[in-house]
């Protein structure tokens, strides 16, 4: 009897709780969840494509410093050339 009534008192919290469930809130809550995983995996998408970026800027500039080398090599060397030309 006494299980029973406890039992019943169970299922009048619970029928309680659902009538006043704020389910609105809940799936705004939801919604904004979703939302806010979009905007991580856009990010996430951004960042690799910046990543690439970045590493091709940095090949460009790794060919620019090697072109630049070679080109004060060439100056280097026309100018001893023309020193030996002058001898």
């Amino acid at each position: 009897r006494n299980q029973q009534s406890h039992i019943s008192g169970l299922l009048d919290a619970a029928n309680q709780y659902l009538e006043n469930f704020p389910l609105d809130a809940y799936l705004a809550v939801q919604a904004e969840v979703r939302r806010i995983e979009g905007e991580i995996s856009d990010l996430t998408e951004q960042s690799g494509i910046l990543k690439g970026d970045i590493k091709q800027l940095t090949t460009t500039i790794d060919e620019l410093i090697t072109r630049a080398a070679a080109a004060v090599t060439n100056v280097n060397a026309t100018a001893a050339l023309k020193a030996l030309v002058e001898l």
